[in-house]
């Protein structure tokens, strides 16, 4: 058995990208599809202002899609890479925190519509089997390890919000990219 306690903090957040991608990988594969077969029955169920935007964000080819992922990638590899290549500064490490805690939270953006839909939804599954575990993990061997306290993540929480944003912004950034 592998005891993922004694391995390095490091290793732990190098892992961020390559978990990233492998849930991605799954959206990337059948969010097309997906949406091609529930688009409908998904803005029927909204009310019409939030059924036409979310109709937009993933009326995208798959490879507008992949542009975006690509997009949100960079924050991904640069947020890894800043935080242990400066030791876990405390900007490095917001950085870092702001990306994993907005990864965390796109997990119930998951769950959520699997369960309003009450069917597969791309990306649920590397959501609960990979994401959610490994945000948690991550989360709290910071704490454990004294590189952030609740009180940083609780002041980095508006920081989220704040990023939110940007990142949703990438499907559009990727639809003006890729015609």
């Amino acid at each position: 058995m592998i005891r993922i306690e004694f391995w390095s903090i490091y290793l732990i957040v190098w892992l961020f990208p390559v978990l990233f991608l492998i849930h991605d990988l799954e959206e990337i594969l059948t969010v097309k599809g997906f949406m091609n077969r529930n688009k409908d029955r998904i803005v029927s169920l909204l009310s019409p202002k939030i059924g036409a935007f979310v109709q937009k964000q993933f009326d995208l080819t798959t490879v507008q899609f992949s542009v975006s992922v690509a997009f949100v990638f960079i924050f991904v590899i640069s947020s890894t890479y800043l935080a242990t290549h400066y030791n876990f500064a405390e900007g490095a490490l917001r950085y870092f925190f702001i990306i994993v805690a907005i990864f965390f939270v796109h997990v119930f953006t998951h769950v959520g519509q699997a369960l309003i839909l009450r069917t597969y939804t791309p990306g649920v599954i590397t959501s609960v089997l990979i994401v959610f575990p490994y945000t948690s993990y991550v989360i709290f061997r910071l704490l454990r390890e004294h590189i952030i306290d609740w009180n940083f993540a609780l002041a980095n929480i508006p920081f989220v919000l704040l990023a939110l944003p940007i990142i949703l912004g990438a499907h559009s950034i990727a639809r003006r990219l890729v015609k």
